[in-house]
C-alpha cells in the first residue's frame, strides 16, 4: 500500500512538473502586445524619433522568436520602413514610421501573419501639420537682405 501511494505521488509530481504550474512555455504565440510607440507625436511628413515596438508572447508572457508580422498604414498616408518584420529571441519586433504629409491622426496596424485568432495592435500617432503653428511674428520665415 505504501509503495502504491509513493508511486502515485511520483506520477502526480511529474505531471505537475510537466504542466509547469500552469505556465505556458510551449513557444506558441497567444498574444501580440504594444511595447512602445502608440502615443508618439511627430510633425507631418517626418519620421518618428523612436520605432513602433511590439512583443509576441506565450500565455505566460515569454517572448516567441521568429514570428512574422505584417504592418500596414490604416489612416494618415504615412510610410512604414518595412511591410513585414520578424520577432527577435525576446519576441520583440520594431518598425520605423514616417508620418503622413497631411498631418492629423495616423494609424498603423500590426498583426501576426497568417493568424486571425490573435488580435492585432493598432498604433495612433498624432501629427500636427508642419509649420502650421500660426505664431504670427518673425517675418514669415523670409530671409533678411
Amino acid at each position: 500500500m505504501t509503495f502504491r501511494r509513493r508511486a502515485l505521488a511520483g506520477v502526480l509530481a511529474l505531471a505537475l512538473g510537466a504542466c509547469n504550474g500552469g505556465t505556458d512555455n510551449s513557444g506558441v504565440p497567444s498574444e501580440l502586445e504594444e511595447v512602445s510607440g502608440a502615443t508618439d507625436e511627430a510633425v507631418a511628413g517626418t519620421p518618428l524619433a523612436e520605432p513602433l515596438v511590439v512583443k509576441v508572447a506565450t500565455g505566460s508572457g515569454a517572448g516567441v522568436e521568429g514570428i512574422r508580422l505584417e504592418w500596414s498604414v490604416t489612416n494618415g498616408g504615412g510610410t512604414l520602413q518595412f511591410p513585414t518584420t520578424e520577432t527577435d529571441d525576446d519576441g520583440i519586433s520594431e518598425n520605423g514610421y514616417t508620418v503622413g504629409a497631411a498631418g492629423g491622426e495616423n494609424r498603423v496596424r500590426v498583426r501576426i501573419a497568417g493568424n486571425a485568432e490573435i488580435e492585432a495592435v493598432e498604433f495612433v500617432i498624432t501629427a500636427p501639420v508642419a509649420g502650421g503653428g500660426g505664431g504670427g511674428g518673425g517675418g514669415g520665415g523670409q530671409p533678411t537682405q
